[in-house]
């Protein structure tokens, strides 16, 4: 008689799996989204990196020490400038910076020039 009431039919077991299934925990994060950013993070750091060397052999070596490349992105590269002198050299020379950077570093239409005072 016992043995009777612990026995389950297949349709009861297959229920049992399935709601295991349901139930069982999923991680939050499947590694596709960290894997993304750290590919995406990696290629805005090679960018950059390739936009700084472009820019130390485009420039004149007095401006060096105060400028570096802030951002690149779309297509874009933003040029912080620590001196407002050399700023303003450099916003007369734009043009010309932004055509030898275009063709050093792939994909850069504009160049962007801020100041930055006080950043290192």
């Amino acid at each position: 008689m016992l043995l009777g009431r612990l026995e389950m039919t297949n349709r009861q077991y297959y229920q049992l799996v399935q709601n295991y299934r349901r139930r069982r925990a999923r991680p939050a994060v499947d590694g596709r989204v960290e894997a993304w950013f750290l590919r995406r993070a990696a290629r805005e750091l090679r960018q950059r990196a390739m936009a700084q060397r472009a820019l130390e052999r485009v420039l004149p070596a007095r401006w060096l020490k105060a400028v570096r490349v802030e951002i690149v992105k779309e297509g874009a590269v933003t040029i912080a400038v620590r001196d407002v002198v050399i700023g303003a050299e450099m916003q007369r020379d734009r043009v010309r910076l932004q055509r030898e950077l275009g063709r050093t570093v792939r994909g850069l239409r504009r160049v962007h020039i801020s100041l930055a005072a006080g950043r290192g």
